[in-house]
């Protein structure tokens, strides 16, 4: 039987330039872990004043504590009786203040009011130590996607007092109707629900659920939000609004009961595929395959989204350029407005001939993956945007001889209704062309700081021309961790 247990972890990372093959940096953890000291949670090394351990006693009690840094010591966060069920980290999410976890386990116990076979739990740090309560919400009885977690994005706000929920043919208020997913966010400690979904479509593209037939699982899916909610960000394939179309996805956000289509091309833009909050899909089911990693602003003023500027078929790889959404809920559809909603594209090129003058678009011709922008991640205010090419967008981008080697690029937009302003973050100097020629072939983006002002990806490139702090250095055509 499995548990939760919380304990000290703590890890300062020192990179510069690109680390050797194989050295990607991993945490790797048995348990989801929390600072405890004295009774309390910290965020910082346990010490108490003059240097002792306030937790020395606790370490020596345990017989792994002594293993832990900074005087950390381990705390059982999940009850010990769970009716012989265990519990596992998978997409759990820690409070950002500590005191709070959301995990999940494939049995039931705390009193839940219903029960799938992945069920959400919350456990809460108070003066009497740890309670945990089971925070599924209620459905009605259906056959199929028994697997289904209803917080599967894992959105919440920073103390998990509040989280996005989907609904199970259920409906969590009275005034909808049952047999239909619906989104919510719920208030956890009260257990009361506000719809974010509303609008029914006509039963022509979206009809109520069979006990067998889940509508070829056309759902409604969050895939972000603003930081304390107020803004939901969805995806749907379907038409709620707008003049969508209802054969292809489409992203919506929601805020205070108005509801507006994100994905809108530009000003003489049209998109003919499925759209996607930040990444596009790898195939025809954008609701589960795209990354949507920081594509909502921290105030849900922009969205991030990847435009299907060709519809090419079932199961097969999309096409599309990134594009930001700017001000998505307001009333005005223009760019030449103060607080209007705008679409800025994020990937589109830079280049100039030697006058100074745009060159052709680098796109044309290229294959629907060739040309393919693929958005990576994004500052919290939306204000910085990162993605991948293998198109050489700038008069400095390098994709090696073959011209198919990925590089990175940020595009920044200084203020609203602003043209993007675009960086290759991977452009190498002549001594590491010399080393390796092929170019940066930028392979992910790990993560970036809040602010966007560094980030750390990977490339099989030669990206620094001698080793970092630790003597290594970066090795051609294998896996490099690099920071920008």
């Amino acid at each position: 039987m499995q548990s939760i247990w919380e304990a000290g972890w703590r890890s300062e990372s020192r990179v510069s330039g690109c680390l050797s093959s194989g050295a990607l940096v991993r945490g790797v953890v048995a348990a989801l872990v929390l600072a405890v000291c004295g009774g309390g949670l910290v965020a910082g090394p346990v010490w108490a004043q003059g240097g002792s351990c306030a937790n020395e006693q606790l370490r020596s009690e345990q017989p792994f504590a002594a293993g832990l840094g900074d005087c950390r010591a381990y705390e059982m966060v999940s009850p010990l009786a769970k009716d012989d069920n265990g519990v596992n980290g998978l997409d759990a999410r820690a409070a950002v203040g500590g005191g709070a976890i959301v995990y999940f386990s494939q049995g039931s116990f705390a009193e839940p009011r219903s029960a799938l076979l992945n069920v959400p739990y919350l456990s809460r740090r108070g003066a009497a130590g740890w309670a945990t309560r089971s925070i599924s919400p209620p459905y009605i009885e259906y056959q199929g996607h028994a697997t289904y977690s209803e917080f599967g994005e894992s959105l919440f706000t920073e103390d998990l007092s509040r989280g996005v929920v989907e609904g199970f043919d259920t409906p969590l208020v009275s005034s909808q109707p049952a047999g239909y997913v619906n989104l919510y966010v719920a208030d956890i400690e009260s257990g009361s629900y506000e719809p974010v979904t509303t609008v029914t479509p006509p039963k022509a593209e979206y009809q109520p659920f069979g006990k067998t037939n889940r509508n070829g699982d056309t759902l409604p899916e969050a895939v972000g939000a603003s930081s304390d909610l107020s803004h939901v960000v969805f995806q749907f394939r379907a038409n709620l609004c707008c003049g969508a179309s209802p054969l292809h996805s489409h992203v919506y956000e929601e805020a205070g009961g108005v509801l507006r289509q994100v994905d809108v091309p530009p000003e003489g833009g049209k998109f003919e595929g499925d759209d996607n909050a930040g990444a596009t899909a790898r195939y025809s089911w954008p609701e589960s395959t795209g990354d949507a990693w920081r594509a909502v602003s921290g105030n849900g003023s922009r969205v991030v989204f990847t435009g299907g500027e060709k519809d090419i078929g079932f199961a097969e790889p999309l096409a599309g350029q990134v594009y930001v959404r700017e001000n998505p809920l307001s009333g005005v559809d223009s760019c030449s407005v103060a607080g209007g909603a705008c679409t800025v594209e994020v990937s589109a090129s830079e280049r100039t001939n030697e006058e100074g003058k745009p060159e052709p678009d680098p796109n044309a011709g290229k294959g629907p993956t060739e040309g393919t922008a693929w958005y990576r991640g994004a500052s919290m205010d939306g204000s910085r945007v990162f993605f991948t090419s293998r198109v050489e967008l700038t008069n400095d981008a390098d994709t090696g001889p073959e011209d198919n080697a990925a590089n990175l690029y940020e595009c920044q937009i200084p203020d609203e209704h602003e043209i993007c302003k675009l960086t290759d973050l991977t452009v190498p100097t002549e001594a590491e062309k010399a080393k390796d020629p092929n170019g940066a072939a930028v392979l992910g983006l790990v993560t970036a700081s809040e602010d966007g002002s560094y980030v750390y990806f990977v490339a099989e490139g030669v990206l620094t021309n001698g080793p970092n702090g630790e003597g290594r250095e970066p090795v051609a055509e294998q896996p490099n961790l690099c920071r920008s």
